[in-house]
């Protein structure tokens, strides 16, 4: 476990401090300190600990307005969730990312400002004469503890009386607009003294391992690498994530690093056991996963299996407007696809959309699917 705001780095006037994902698995963000810049690494959202709500309402541990860039890994809330809070804070810099990464940001942002809205619009209707007295400002209390190192062996307890939404849908374009796209292996300038290069991660499209190279006033330089979230080998539709052999400093992730995963296509032979059972039985398979890279993965192997006449080819519904949204920003991204995706795209074949798959857009379009004949 890594305390909140430890100085990992040697004496010079380069810092690095752990402000997220420390101590936990979401939450990821990282402020480094190179002399008198400060560049961001991804701004996410608290999600899952019981005080997530509170968590994500604490005021920022820095100025906002004091930070020079901010760099995202990939776009899933956890590595982008409070950007739109930083930027209704006071910052108005850059936002370093690839292309499909900005393009799936304001999906997710978008939808999650829609959330937002409601929850509080909600929490209004059920306690009309605590929001009329204004109990929407934001208050959120800290217990002080005597050390960092108590801090992480014990998170703090935190308390907070505020409803508001952190951001709303003119925070999230405000945000976009500060984007500026980078392409992978291209080293780009960032503030003086640092300059970064984009890798592909493999996670989920556009994600990225950052390289970031930094040199201090007096002239001392060091690597620092954040692999963000990491794809597996070998997984579909995506490449493998790039090796780098090089770094004084790596900050990488291990959510699962005391897991062993069993091989990718022993859960493919799952898959299709299963589909080729609930077949059989005339039956309706619900498979949940996430809207934004499962789903397309889960797609692609679908579509593959009927190929290959490993399963027959069944109705497929995709409930999820979110998920149908990002199905068309992968479609739009094809330079991302590893060498198999491409050379099916090439023949005519996009493995990602299975033959005859709906998409249900609306929440009419998702009841809908109850009264659909069975094949």
């Amino acid at each position: 476990m890594v305390p909140a705001s430890c100085r990992i780095l040697p004496a010079m006037a380069i810092s690095l401090q752990f402000l997220g994902a420390a101590g936990g698995v979401t939450g990821s963000q990282f402020l480094l300190t190179v002399g008198d810049r400060r560049v961001l690494v991804d701004c996410g959202l608290f999600q899952g600990g019981m005080d997530e709500i509170a968590r994500n309402r604490m005021a920022f541990s820095y100025d906002p307005d004091g930070v020079h860039a901010v760099l995202l890994t990939h776009a899933h809330n956890d590595h982008i969730g409070r950007l739109p809070a930083l930027v209704r804070a006071g910052y108005a810099g850059p936002v370093f990312a690839t292309d499909a990464t900005t393009d799936l940001a304001q999906i997710v942002l978008l939808d999650s400002a829609k959330l937002q809205a409601h929850a509080a619009a909600r929490w209004a209707r059920h306690h009309p004469e605590a929001a009329q007295a204004g109990e929407s400002e934001a208050a959120v209390n800290e217990i002080e503890m005597a050390t960092i190192a108590e801090r992480a062996e014990r998170p703090p307890h935190l308390r907070t009386e505020t409803h508001a939404p952190l951001f709303d849908e003119k925070d999230v374009r405000r945000t976009i607009g500060l984007v500026k796209p980078v392409a992978y292996s291209t080293v780009s300038p960032i503030v003086p003294g640092v300059e970064a290069t984009f890798h592909d991660a493999g996670h989920i499209l556009g994600s990225a391992i950052i390289e970031l190279r930094a040199r201090d006033p007096d002239g001392a330089e060091m690597t620092i690498v954040f692999s963000g979230d990491l794809g597996r080998p070998n997984t579909p539709i995506l490449r493998d994530p790039t090796p780098l052999t090089t770094a004084d400093v790596v900050v990488v992730e291990s959510t699962y690093g005391d897991r062993e995963h069993s091989p990718g296509s022993q859960a493919v032979d799952e898959l299709m056991g299963v589909v080729n059972d609930v077949a059989k039985e005339g039956g309706v398979l619900l498979i949940p996963a996430f809207a934004i890279g499962r789903t397309q993965e889960v797609i692609w192997v679908l579509d593959d299996l009927v190929r290959r006449g490993r399963v027959p080819r069944l109705p497929l519904f995709v409930d999820s407007p979110m998920a149908c949204e990002a199905n068309d920003v992968y479609l739009r991204h094809p330079d991302a696809y590893d060498a198999e995706t491409a050379a099916l795209l090439a023949s005519g074949d996009s493995t990602l959309v299975y033959p005859g798959q709906e998409c249900t857009p609306s929440v009419a379009a998702s009841k809908a699917i109850i009264g659909s004949p069975r094949p």
